[in-house]
């Protein structure tokens, strides 16, 4: 059998330490927001504590299936309200320590499903 590997037009995760986060070759010392078209580092705030229901609104604006989010160093929960407003638009939610969502990530975008990530920097 032969395999043709067909190169994903989304942006991949090359790399992630406690400092930046490197996508599409590219290093990012911010908080990233990455969706199928675009990677936006203006629209979060400095800690994953600090998000709001209107950073939520924005998010869940995005033409995604699931959102995984990286919340630093450890892994921390949304506010239920939060969880809910993904919920009603029917995208799955994940959090996670940031290092396991970049890989939790990119395992998702090989199977070609349409997600998007919000990677907090430690």
């Amino acid at each position: 059998m032969k395999f043709i590997l067909e190169k994903n037009s989304g942006y991949t995760i090359n790399g992630y330490d406690a400092v930046q986060i490197t996508i599409n070759h590219k290093q990012y010392d911010s908080n990233v927001i990455v969706s199928p078209q675009a990677v936006v580092t203006d629209k979060l705030p400095a800690v994953f504590t600090d998000l709001t229901l209107e950073h939520c609104q924005y998010l869940v604006s995005l033409p995604i299936e699931i959102l995984i989010i990286g919340t630093g160093e450890s892994t921390q929960l949304l506010p239920v309200e939060y969880q809910l407003l993904f919920s009603q638009k029917q995208i799955g939610l994940e959090c996670m320590n940031t290092a396991a969502a970049c890989r939790t990530y990119n395992v998702i975008l090989t199977e070609d499903r349409l997600v998007g990530g919000v990677f907090f920097i430690p």
